[in-house]
């Protein structure tokens, strides 16, 4: 969960990371309820142990398939490298100069 929370986080344009962290925190926690009576019918009707079997290759596709449609979560794009931050500012103009300096690339920017 809190993996899932940090790349929504990086991933999201500054715009709408609030929208989606609340869509994300609702579809997360209000599908509980849902997935434990869907789970406990399959779980009553085939046994708990083809239950837990079906839910872990469901959760094992669901993987797989958000690798294949989004392979930049795989291979870390959405990391900021170090070498690409600004420097420190040393001295009051330093600072001036960095915030009149052209903005870095947005993440989503990158991305496209």
């Amino acid at each position: 969960m809190t993996m899932a929370m940090g790349l929504v986080q990086v991933m999201a344009p500054k715009d709408m990371r609030g929208r989606l962290i609340s869509l994300f925190t609702i579809v997360s926690f209000g599908l509980q309820p849902v997935a434990a009576l869907w789970i406990g019918q399959i779980a009553q009707h085939l046994g708990v142990e083809t239950a837990i079997q079906l839910n872990a290759v469901l959760l094992t596709c669901g993987a797989i398939a958000i690798l294949l449609f989004r392979p930049a979560v795989a291979h870390s794009e959405y990391v900021q490298h170090v070498e690409d931050l600004p420097p420190i500012p040393d001295s009051p103009e330093d600072l001036e100069a960095l915030r009149d300096a052209e903005p870095f690339v947005t993440l989503t920017e990158s991305i496209i």
